[in-house]
């Protein structure tokens, strides 16, 4: 009896080590989107690979950014020389890793790829001429 309890235990021990393990569960993406999202790295992925690069700012000016809101608005800015700014604003669905933004003239489905309290990291993937394209964007949460 006291040899089934010991196998027990070890049992029970070794399933709890490999699935209490994270490792391999990859970045969150339960965080809340809703704030203001700073700029941060842009690029592509290619073969796998990601090839990323900081985005630059206009100095001296405030950084681009995009900013959601509970009731499903989004505002994005852009900063320019002498710190003149555009602005666009629209609609946004947050479904899991799904995020569906909408400017008023397109639709565009992004995945999420992390989403935690400080990174939001998204993947735009289309179609062009029978090529498939991943654009990256990374977000830092604004101070």
């Amino acid at each position: 009896m006291k040899n089934r309890i010991i196998l027990f235990v070890s049992v029970l021990v070794l399933g709890l080590n490999l699935t209490s393990c994270g490792g391999d569960d990859g970045p969150s993406t339960s965080a809340d989107i809703v704030g203001k999202w700073e700029l941060y790295k842009i690029g592509d992925k290619d073969d796998g690979s990601e090839y990323l690069e900081l985005h630059e700012h206009q100095a001296g000016c405030a950084k681009d950014n995009i900013e959601f809101f509970e009731n499903g608005d989004f505002v994005t800015t852009s900063y320019f020389e002498g710190c003149e700014s555009e602005s666009f604003s629209g609609t946004y669905i947050k479904s899991g890793t799904s995020l569906i933004v909408d400017d008023g003239f397109d639709e565009t489905p992004l995945t999420i790829k992390e989403l935690s309290s400080s990174t939001l990291k998204v993947y735009d993937t289309y179609s062009e001429d029978g090529e498939t394209f991943t654009e990256i964007t990374i977000f830092k949460r604004a101070d």
